[in-house]
């Protein structure tokens, strides 16, 4: 296993990409290893990168601090801030906390009052105040000095008791809030007394003591790919991704609290009642809309990369459509995806999902890259 001081740069706590990488707790996501290995074995400098169901950004972020162009898009509106500021944050700490400062000015009375029993286990006073005012103050959707403060009260607003802003919860989810409070309850827990001042300027000064992510911004678009793939004119070299799967993740239930702070509707994603995908036939229209626009993207030679559930009930429909959209022209190879846990299907973490990861290779393409300078042939 590699240790902390010899980490990839893109892991190392010892330069900016490690520290930003992880900014955004969430559930089921693919490691940044992964990704950036794509990147390297698949593209050269300057190549796009595109992953149309980016979540917090991971993708395009690798692709970005390796220099080549990210591409990403995701519907919930939680991931795209954390994914856009990780690739464009804002770059003066000082005036952040000032900005932090103008919003702690602005609370009033009400903002400190619990609405819901959930409010008044879940945060402190002073806590709860500053979120009101920071959900009426801050452009999070057009403005990145407010967006950047709103991502790190995002990554914060849930978690561990004396180190988030909340009483004890978990970090990548929100559970319900009659859950929750039952919890708590049976517990006897209060929410801690944090200054959310003094947390902010903590985090702030870790975060960016090594600098912002180098290589050319990652462009993040926040809505549903279907929609945005028509309006992106860039052609991709490497498209890598992992589609929701079905039936685990719901993420716009598993962020109801983000999306609260965020001034969001608890809408669902994709058309469907839930975002948890039930219906097979629904899944297969879904993947198969995406994956056609995107092949009308695809540069000559490109390589797409897919890791999906290894369940049948995902792989199944997921295999059967990416090959009617893709082949002939790409040739397809299936790999278990390395590592002994896949991702969460529930929110403790009890059962988990192995992975595969879909590999698909336009016809002579290792002959090609044998070709190309600094690109590794297929193996």
């Amino acid at each position: 296993m590699t240790s902390r001081s010899d980490a990839p740069f893109y892991r190392s706590p010892r330069m900016a990409p490690g520290r930003w990488r992880g900014l955004g707790p969430w559930q089921c996501m693919f490691p940044i290893d992964f990704a950036a290995e794509a990147v390297l074995r698949w593209t050269v400098p300057g190549e796009v990168v595109f992953d149309p169901f980016c979540g917090r950004g991971t993708a395009p972020f690798a692709a970005q601090v390796l220099g080549r162009r990210g591409f990403g898009c995701d519907i919930n509106p939680a991931a795209w801030v954390f994914a856009a500021t990780k690739a464009r944050p804002f770059r003066f700490p000082a005036v952040l906390l000032r900005r932090a400062r103008e919003v702690a000015a602005a609370v009033t009375r009400a903002d400190r009052r619990p609405t819901t029993e959930f409010q008044k286990f879940a945060w402190s006073r002073p806590v709860l105040g500053f979120l009101n005012a920071a959900r009426r103050e801050l452009d999070w959707r057009d403005n990145r000095c407010d967006r950047t403060l709103m991502a790190f009260l995002l990554h914060d607003l849930h978690g561990h008791a004396g180190r988030s802003l909340s009483n004890q919860m978990r970090p990548g989810i929100a559970l319900a809030p009659d859950y929750s409070v039952r919890w708590w309850r049976s517990r006897r827990l209060q929410p801690p007394g944090i200054d959310p001042l003094l947390l902010l300027e903590k985090r702030l000064a870790w975060r960016y003591k090594k600098g912002v992510p180098p290589g050319p911004e990652a462009r993040l678009m926040r809505g549903d790919s279907r929609s945005w793939l028509p309006r992106v004119r860039t052609r991709f070299r490497l498209l890598v991704t992992s589609p929701p799967y079905r039936g685990v993740a719901d993420y716009q239930k598993d962020q109801w609290l983000r999306l609260w702070l965020l001034g969001e509707r608890g809408c669902t994603a994709y058309g469907e009642s839930t975002t948890r995908f039930a219906s097979e036939s629904f899944y297969e229209d879904f993947l198969r809309e995406i994956f056609r626009k995107a092949r009308r993207r695809a540069a000559p030679g490109a390589v797409i990369l897919v890791r999906t559930d290894s369940r049948p009930a995902t792989l199944t429909p997921t295999r059967r459509t990416l090959r009617e959209v893709l082949e002939p022209e790409w040739v397809c190879s299936e790999t278990p995806a390395p590592g002994r846990s896949g991702v969460p299907l529930n929110p403790f973490g009890r059962r988990r999902a192995k992975e595969i990861d879909l590999l698909f290779l336009p016809a002579g393409h290792a002959a090609r890259n044998a070709r190309v300078p600094g690109r590794r042939a297929a193996a």
